[in-house]
């Protein structure tokens, strides 16, 4: 079975072992795997995007995208368990407001 399934928005197209769906035809489930798993993770990116953070800096854009795919991965745990996951994943990492405000992106990219 493909690893993303998506509408068929160009996009996607580029990606390795996709497979696209009609929704014209009515097809949004595929057995037991639902078909949109990018399209709807993008979307609540647009949504956190809209409805509470109004502005991200394309410097750091790439720290939204990481705290929605966290979000999606730790969606089945409870709150304790997200929260033990957050702190755990942060020891040993500290940033500072000089760097967060520094000109440039903190890996590399824009």
């Amino acid at each position: 079975m493909p690893g993303v399934f998506t509408g068929e928005n160009g996009a996607y197209n580029s990606l390795d072992s996709h497979e696209t769906v009609n929704h014209g035809d009515g097809e949004y489930v595929r057995g037991k795997v639902r078909i949109n798993g990018a399209e709807s993770f993008w979307a609540s990116v647009r949504r956190g995007y809209n409805g509470t953070f109004h502005r991200i800096e394309p410097k750091h854009l790439h720290r939204y995208v990481n705290e929605f795919a966290g979000r999606l991965s730790d969606a089945a745990a409870g709150a304790l368990e997200r929260m033990g996951n957050v702190a755990q994943n942060m020891a040993g990492k500290r940033l500072t407001y000089r760097q967060l405000i520094a000109g440039k992106s903190l890996c590399g990219s824009p």
